[in-house]
């Protein structure tokens, strides 16, 4: 078929100052834990892109959180997720997160809008959906022969092999969109960033 053409683009969102706040403080924590060890950067990283990702950190090792949000509607990322839906031709729409609770949370935010048939992930709903939400790290087998207009990045992955293998869904269709939604002055930007560059 025809390669694929590709237009992405980057779709901003602010977390609320208290979230941002929260993001600085487990930021200065983890950075003074890593003591400049790939083991405790990494957790830096991760802890960091968790509160970016909503979520505030109860428990530093091993790492548990809890939703910031009271209500899921609350979430900035979710409605930037929503303003995005709202601008883009219809059609067939691959949504990847990084967290399996984001896949929750958008399942059961796009049911509500949508109606359950709209909607499918790896464990349920129905195969003609027009939203398929699903981990990064699914198989990639269990995308082929879908044909998706559009590929929404949820959250962001450093993975740049990973993130070519969900492209390659999209190789025999004209025109792709890629869309990157990211948590403004985060380490989601850095993600998108280095992603692009290659590194």
């Amino acid at each position: 078929g025809e390669k694929a053409q590709r237009k992405e683009y980057v779709w901003q969102f602010r977390l609320p100052d208290s979230v941002y706040e929260e993001y600085r403080r487990v930021a200065g924590r983890f950075e003074r834990k890593a003591q400049y060890s790939e083991a405790g950067i990494y957790r830096m990283l991760v802890a960091c892109h968790l509160v970016a990702s909503g979520r505030r950190i109860v428990r530093d090792y091993p790492l548990e959180t809890e939703s910031v949000y009271k209500n899921a509607s609350e979430d900035p990322r979710l409605q930037a997720l929503f303003e995005v839906l709202a601008r883009i031709d219809r059609g067939k729409t691959l949504i990847v997160c990084r967290f399996h609770f984001e896949i929750e949370t958008i399942r059961k935010a796009l049911s509500k809008a949508y109606g359950e048939c709209t909607v499918q992930t790896a464990h349920s709903g129905n195969a003609d959906a027009v939203y398929y939400v699903e981990s990064l790290y699914l198989e990639k087998r269990a995308l082929m022969k879908r044909e998706f207009q559009t590929l929404i990045y949820y959250s962001q992955n450093w993975s740049l092999r990973k993130r070519r293998e969900r492209e390659d869904s999209f190789k025999d269709i004209g025109c792709v969109t890629i869309i990157n939604i990211v948590a403004a002055d985060t380490i989601d930007a850095q993600m998108v960033k280095r992603v692009w560059k290659k590194e």
